[in-house]
């Protein structure tokens, strides 16, 4: 790739950026202080000020920070820019009456990951601990490496390895 082609990349992200936030600035001044009383404001706000003060620079190399770091807030501004655009589909009139169930679903779909969250780390802790001590299987060694063997489970990838220490220890 050339390279050129990343900091002008990062650039005009930031021109983007500064132009949605004077965006921004335009409501605020013009609805006072019940902009702050939306989260969908307070939330694109401060969406674009933490791409505009942390991840712009760290791109420049202004921030020093790990490239996994990077990726990973990445990943997450795209993901509240995406769905800060379903705002969008408010001037839709057959797409409009969507909006307040999605806003159900999100609530729905959090409580899912707490629940998610408690049963696996609870599979997690039981087969690290089952399987830490034996010989020759990697995928319960750590706590971290249980916790991706473990959700992996989850896809299909049972470790059928870790098994066969258990039938040959009862065999002795």
């Amino acid at each position: 790739m050339e390279s050129w082609f990343p900091p002008f990349n990062h650039a005009l992200l930031s021109a983007t950026v500064v132009y949605f936030l004077w965006q921004e600035v335009k409501e605020m001044r013009s609805s006072g202080w019940t902009y702050l009383s939306s989260r969908t404001n307070v939330a694109q706000l401060l969406m674009y000020l933490s791409i505009l003060g942390v991840f712009v620079p760290m791109k420049f190399g202004l921030i020093d920070a790990a490239f996994e770091l990077q990726v990973g807030f990445g990943g997450f501004i795209t993901l509240v820019l995406w769905m800060l655009s379903l705002q969008f589909l408010e001037v839709v009139q057959s797409a409009s009456y969507l909006l307040p169930m999605i806003a159900d679903l999100f609530g729905n779909i959090l409580n899912f990951f707490i629940l998610f969250a408690v049963l696996q780390v609870g599979f997690t802790l039981t087969y690290y601990q089952l399987f830490r001590r034996q010989d020759g299987d990697a995928a319960f060694n750590s706590v971290g490496q249980s916790f991706l063997t473990t959700f992996f489970v989850l896809f299909g990838q049972v470790p059928l390895g870790s098994l066969d220490v258990i039938a040959n220890s009862t065999s002795a």
